[in-house]
């Protein structure tokens, strides 16, 4: 408001017509939202940086806090208004003014566009980050074109990983670190290829193994090293350079994942891949087998982790991955659980856990499945759109802040539903059914919603009245067939056909082709 007020001076003192009106309705189009319409991308989005991403004064790990990009970029404005009404009175009061005003008008206005141009790197910092996600979405849509889903892509590990040894640095989005891993190299692999999973963003600048230099080569997510003939040693790795969107970094607070290879995973694995829906879905990559871990951080900060704090900022333990986390963020404590959160949904967790452990236990016994113990460690964090709300690790149960936000005070109301609880619990995380899934998940509100003699077709009448809801056109028959066989088969022969349908989803076989076949065969 106060610069508006500043240059709304400048225009009415240099243009005392109508152009005035001309000049501030132009000006207001600039710094509105509708500026998308007329400036090109990059600078509409420099403009309505604050406005378009909220992060940037709230986000999980800062808290509440003005971020140096939209702080910089409210400073760059202010600037060019003072540089504005500076040459606005140089203009109009030549006369009038004296050698020694327009010198220091004239010095006002150069020195604040002179600011302003220091501080654009820093106010275009958030709008770098958006193309670094954007980036990364490119880089993994066409890794994904070159590598199909139905491939072959992964390749099981074959060195045997006793322990990790990590000394850790973040310096703004970076992180640097040397990675020491005691290895078992088997003699079939002796002058062979073995392979190792790190995120393309993480260069590594050396591999020795026992001091000496190996022979090895980075290429995309994929560290490839050629195996000595010797049967074990401690091979060193010093890596640094920037992760994903997924783990988060900057100067205040970070989020590394046990899921995501921050660090290098023995194997060939798929880091990420594009759902059905366009997003970007950030598979679990962890060690195949627990490993032992002893990490690091050389900064004195609060940290956090899935490992024991034996000291400051010192974690050891053995796992199949390590979480680690900085910000704005509590530890809780009690009965066997170990919560990290955000300080306004702390609380929140212990409530949701007990109501989310009931459901699991009622859909466990519908699936004929053994009932699921929910990790120890539960983490509050900011997951991308493509993953699941809830998502299981090893050690881990990781929900998504935005959404526990978003149903604060009725968490139960999603997070026991069938729609939370199925994909992330039961069902293969890669499986790339929709249309399957979605029908998995009608017949299952269908049979166990209500009581256990009614059925509630509530969810199966929803398919039928938008069919399009319904990617592949052959599916959007199966809906009615269902409501159709309820009238004519035994309620225990549908819970039959949902099992059949569960044991195929869970391994990502469920065709809309098998589900057709298999209603046909009960009518």
């Amino acid at each position: 408001m106060f610069n508006a007020g500043i240059i709304g001076f400048a225009f009415a003192y240099v243009f005392r017509s109508y152009f005035t009106y001309i000049g501030l309705f132009f000006y207001w189009i600039l710094t509105s939202p509708y500026n998308s319409i007329l400036l090109p991308v990059n600078i509409s989005r420099w403009m309505n940086q604050g406005e378009q991403n909220p992060n940037l004064t709230y986000d999980d790990y800062h808290g509440l806090f003005f971020a140096d990009a939209i702080f910089t970029r409210h400073l760059i404005i202010f600037f060019l208004s003072i540089a504005l009404v500076s040459l606005a009175l140089v203009i109009r009061q030549v006369k009038e003014s004296t050698k020694k005003e327009k010198i220091i008008l004239i010095i006002t206005s150069v020195s604040t566009l002179f600011l302003s141009i220091i501080l654009f790197p820093l106010s275009a910092n958030s709008l770098m980050k958006d193309e670094n996600a954007s980036s990364e979405d490119i880089y993994y849509r066409q890794f994904q074109e070159q590598n199909p889903l139905n491939n072959t892509y992964n390749v099981s590990p074959t060195l045997q990983i006793k322990s990790y040894k990590i000394d850790l640095n973040t310096k703004n989005e970076k992180i640097s670190y040397i990675a020491a891993l005691s290895v078992n190299i088997s003699k079939e692999n002796y002058n062979k290829w073995s392979f190792f999973t790190l995120y393309h963003g993480l260069k590594v600048n050396s591999v020795h193994l026992d001091g000496n230099e190996m022979n090895w080569k980075q290429d995309g997510d994929i560290v490839s090293i050629l195996c000595p003939e010797k049967s074990k040693g401690d091979l060193t790795f010093k890596v640094e350079g920037v992760t994903s969107s997924f783990n988060p970094v900057d100067k205040k607070s970070f989020y590394l994942s046990a899921s995501f290879p921050w660090y290098p995973i023995p194997g060939k694995w798929r880091i990420a891949e594009i759902n059905t829906d366009g997003n970007i879905r950030y598979n679990c990559v962890e060690l195949q087998t627990p490993a032992y871990f002893h990490i690091k951080y050389h900064k004195k900060e609060r940290i956090f982790s899935n490992l024991l704090n034996v000291s400051e900022n010192e974690f050891k333990g053995e796992a199949k991955g390590v979480t680690l986390m900085k910000g704005n963020l509590l530890e809780f404590n009690e009965k066997g659980m170990h919560i990290v959160a955000p300080p306004d949904l702390i609380t929140r967790v212990p409530i949701l856990l007990p109501k989310m452990k009931e459901s699991l236990d009622k859909i466990s016994f519908s699936l004929k499945e053994s009932n699921i113990k929910i990790p120890e460690n539960i983490f509050v964090v900011p997951v991308e759109d493509g993953n699941n709300d809830v998502e299981i690790y090893s050690d881990q149960l990781v929900i998504d802040a935005d959404q526990l936000r978003l149903f604060y005070g009725q968490e139960e109301k999603y997070f026991t539903s069938i729609d939370c609880l199925i994909p992330s619990f039961y069902l293969n995380r890669n499986n790339h059914l929709y249309d399957s899934e979605s029908l998995f998940l009608a017949l299952f509100d269908s049979l166990y919603s209500n009581s256990r003699e009614s059925y509630n077709n509530k969810r199966l009448k929803g398919l039928i009245d938008y069919p399009e809801s319904l990617r592949d056109k052959k599916a959007r028959s199966i809906p009615s067939q269902i409501i159709a066989l309820q009238n004519k088969i035994s309620r225990e022969k549908m819970q039959v056909l949902l099992l059949d349908w569960y044991n195929q989803l869970k391994v990502g076989k469920l065709s809309v082709e098998y589900m057709q076949t298999s209603l046909n065969n009960l009518k």
